[in-house]
């Protein structure tokens, strides 16, 4: 079957890491390297949040006890999302800017920022 998030979500991933303009070819290896090694970012059941918003792209892919959740702001301006509580705690995969942590709760994306957050 096809699966058109198999390409259309690492093109956009892409994408927002290249506005960024950091270390795309090794961002870019990164995701290439997970892809190969985590099958939950190929096989894992799509599930878009809050499909209204049009500055965010979140969603979530799950794959037995595995998690992830995506979040990407497509716009120049500092975005406010609100983390779910399954994510407490959770480990940040890949991101285009430096993070501290993922905790539950408020969180705020800076201007083209993507990050996976995944749950341990």
């Amino acid at each position: 079957m096809f699966n058109i998030f198999y390409y259309f979500i690492p093109f956009y991933f892409i994408k927002i890491l290249f506005r960024k303009k950091s270390n795309f070819i090794g961002t870019k290896q990164k995701l290439i390297h997970l892809r190969k090694e985590k099958d939950i970012m190929v096989y894992g059941t799509y599930e878009l949040l809050d499909p209204e918003d049009e500055a965010l792209y979140v969603y979530t892919r799950t794959l037995g006890d595995q998690k992830l959740l995506v979040m990407c702001n497509f716009t120049k301006e500092e975005q406010e999302y609100t983390v779910p509580e399954t994510f407490a705690g959770a480990d940040v995969l890949i991101s285009n800017y430096p993070q501290s942590g993922a905790a539950a709760g408020a969180r705020k994306l800076r201007a083209y920022e993507a990050v996976v957050l995944e749950t341990k």
